[in-house]
């Protein structure tokens, strides 16, 4: 237990940074989004993209707090941002689709 004691207070910093940032982004976000005359579907894209963003930043700073090797995190990010890339032009493609 003594030798994760400095591990587990940094998650619990990172966990309680986390928590502050993500109600303040939520509350910028929102404001932001209620003066622009985006669609509601637009908008919960928004938010739950910016939600994903900032809960992969969250595993990704707990996974170096946890010990991961940077190559490691580079590889599972690398990944991650492929997929959603990927994802991102497949949604593309059919809103594109729906528009003609």
């Amino acid at each position: 237990m003594e030798t994760y004691k400095i591990q587990i207070i940094e998650t619990i910093v990172v966990f309680a940074g986390y928590i502050i940032t993500h109600l303040i982004i939520k509350t910028l976000i929102n404001s932001t989004l209620k003066r622009t005359h985006l669609q509601r579907g637009r908008r919960k894209i928004i938010v739950k993209a910016v939600h994903l963003f900032s809960f992969i930043t969250l595993f990704v700073l707990l996974a170096a707090v946890w010990g991961l090797k940077q190559n490691e995190i580079a590889v599972f990010v690398g990944t991650l941002l492929t997929a959603l890339g990927i994802a991102f032009f497949a949604q593309w493609s059919l809103l594109s689709k729906n528009q003609l």
